[in-house]
């Protein structure tokens, strides 16, 4: 399967934010606002966001990502349509990820936080691919996400070397709900 990965541009996110929209229903404001300030030159992250392409038509989201850590990278929304789950495209799109992020400069571990209830069908790839899984339960970020989504950080090693876990640092889940409020408000308002 060759897929082929577009950078998000101003030509392409309309597509882009229909399928987080679809992915992520509940959230899908919080990476439409990191794109439109990623694509304004005013995103606060480090972010390399594409849409996938499988024979040309758009099949999925992913990027990439840098928080405070010199040594890692981060998966950013990664997701797949609804009609091309379950053949394969996700764990494609992952696959190429990591040999992307494999290439950044400095950076030796690649993590991805997810919710283990909302995003329950990605887990099995995440678990082949991706060695070291921790329940995130900080108890100064968001209690209610963490109740009902239960977060997970799954991390890999580019070089087989030991991961040194994320043992719970904070990582604002509720940044996502505040960003997918001021997104809807947004859009009711145009």
């Amino acid at each position: 399967m060759k897929l082929t990965y577009e950078k998000i541009t101003r030509e392409n996110v309309d597509v882009a934010i229909e399928i987080l929209k679809e992915a992520f229903s509940v959230v899908y404001g919080s990476p439409a606002l990191e794109l439109l300030a990623y694509l304004g030159g005013k995103s606060e992250i480090s972010l390399q966001p594409y849409l996938v392409l499988f024979e040309g038509k758009p099949v999925g989201t992913v990027g990439l990502y840098e928080l405070d850590e010199r040594d890692e990278i981060w998966l950013w929304y990664y997701c797949v349509r609804t009609e091309y789950r379950g053949r394969g495209f996700g764990k494609r799109i992952l696959q190429d990820s990591i040999e992307m992020a494999r290439t950044q400069k400095g950076k030796n571990v690649l993590r991805v936080w997810t919710y283990s209830v909302w995003n329950a069908a990605a887990q099995a790839v995440y678990r082949q691919l991706m060695p070291l899984c921790e329940d995130y339960t900080n108890p100064n970020d968001d209690k209610r996400l963490i109740e009902e989504g239960k977060p997970l950080v799954y991390s890999m090693s580019f070089d087989g070397s030991a991961i040194l876990p994320w043992s719970n640092r904070f990582l604002d889940l509720g940044y996502e709900w505040r960003q997918h409020n001021v997104f809807i408000n947004l859009e009711e308002n145009n």
